[in-house]
């Protein structure tokens, strides 16, 4: 073997080292990075699952009819149902759910 076919060899070698250390390194925070989006995940599931009880449970008040429009309270209450029908729009247009159906969330 000549110098050339050496240096050309361990430079070949290092090279691949170098390769594979960063590959890792990359493989470690990709494995990191998944883990966490895994747990905003169900951060967030559980946010759109709220979002739906609540959403329940201000039809089911509002159907009393328990809160006039004309005090404060019934103002909040106006406000309040104005701000979950916002919510209800972002669910069903970025996550397609319906309010009664838990098991259809899905990811986007």
């Amino acid at each position: 073997m000549s110098t050339l076919s050496i240096i050309l060899l361990i430079s070949l070698i290092i090279v691949i080292l170098i390769s594979i250390f960063f590959i890792r390194n990359l493989l470690f925070k990709y494995e990191g990075l998944e883990t966490l989006k895994d747990s905003y995940e169900m951060v967030f599931i559980d946010f759109i699952r709220r979002i739906q009880d609540s959403d329940r449970k201000l039809k089911a008040i509002d159907k009393k009819g328990a809160f006039e429009a004309d005090d404060e309270v019934g103002f909040f209450f106006i406000e309040l149902k104005k701000i979950q029908v916002i919510l209800n729009e972002f669910i069903d247009n970025v996550y397609k759910v319906k309010p009664d159906k838990k098991e259809s969330i899905k990811n986007p």
